[in-house]
């Protein structure tokens, strides 16, 4: 029995049909082939010149716009100012060595004070060479503070030293004193004993002062509250005592350092006015009667 191959169809341009086909095919080929080269002629340009702007304006990096800034105008070089730096303070001047010094102002005495035209010497006793430095500065502090209170009462006041630093003998005390042409003059101390609880006051003399002595330790010792002690009246003679001033001169002892309480009051600026009230109220006696 004879085998029946099938037979695949195949378009033939030989057959009408086939090549209507083929040419309908070819003319649309042509015909958007045609159109296709014409949009490109037409539009290609510009899609070419879009696409390469969008690619610079994508890659590139915009730079600032520069800024104007107007020259400032000339208002000259300004002057150097001496402006000093911060902290540093400001510049002291310095004194002239070669100058002359400023001399100071006469005090003006009241010629009716109550003091007025007497010379009080006064003499803070200890110095460097003591062992009391405490005392010694004690005593010229008081001393200063007394010479401003009889010079505001018309007295004329001279300090036979004025530091704790050098060593001031007899000799130079005495000589300051009478140099000065003093009236009277008294030397201060305060008393150091080995009992601690011994306190009051007293003034060492010779027997020649002995009346100005008692005068002085009276009138303090009613000002300050202190007991009189040593003896009766308070003064204690000794020969020939502080007799270089060429015045009347005694010791004042002030008070008893060894004593806490009476020290206490030494340094207590209320009493130290009761300290010169009473020192001021010797004097007066003394030298207007």
């Amino acid at each position: 029995m004879k085998k029946i191959k099938r037979r695949r169809r195949r378009l033939r341009l030989s057959s009408p049909i086939g090549f209507s086909i083929a040419c309908i095919l070819g003319a649309a080929m042509l015909a958007g082939l045609y159109v296709g080269i014409s949009w490109c002629v037409k539009n290609g340009p510009a899609v070419v010149s879009g696409i390469r702007e969008a690619i610079l304006a994508e890659s590139a990096t915009p730079s600032p716009e520069p800024t104007f800034t107007p020259a400032p105008e000339d208002l000259g070089t300004p002057a150097p100012q001496n402006t000093p730096v911060l902290g540093t303070p400001n510049p002291i001047p310095t004194e002239d060595p070669d100058a002359a010094p400023t001399p100071k102002p006469p005090r003006v005495v009241d010629p009716n004070a109550p003091l007025g035209g007497f010379v009080i010497g006064l003499d803070p006793y200890r110095d460097k060479n003591s062992q009391y430095k405490a005392e010694a500065d004690y005593n010229l502090a008081f001393v200063q503070k007394l010479a401003e209170y009889l010079e505001d009462k018309g007295a004329e006041v001279v300090i036979t030293r004025s530091n704790s630093t050098d060593v001031y003998s007899d000799g130079t005390r005495f000589a300051a004193i009478k140099n000065a042409k003093s009236d009277i003059a008294i030397r201060f101390i305060c008393n150091h004993v080995s009992q601690k609880n011994t306190g009051g006051t007293y003034v060492q003399t010779s027997n020649a002062n002995k009346a100005f002595a008692q005068t002085l330790v009276s009138e303090y010792s009613a000002a300050t509250g202190l007991r009189i002690r040593k003896t009766k009246t308070g003064v204690e003679i000794k020969k020939d005592y502080l007799s270089g001033a060429g015045c009347p001169m005694v010791q004042l002892i002030l008070g008893h350092w060894t004593n806490p309480g009476e020290l206490a009051k030494l340094r207590d600026d209320d009493f130290q006015d009761k300290m010169i009230e009473g020192i001021y109220n010797g004097l007066l006696k003394q030298l207007t009667g």
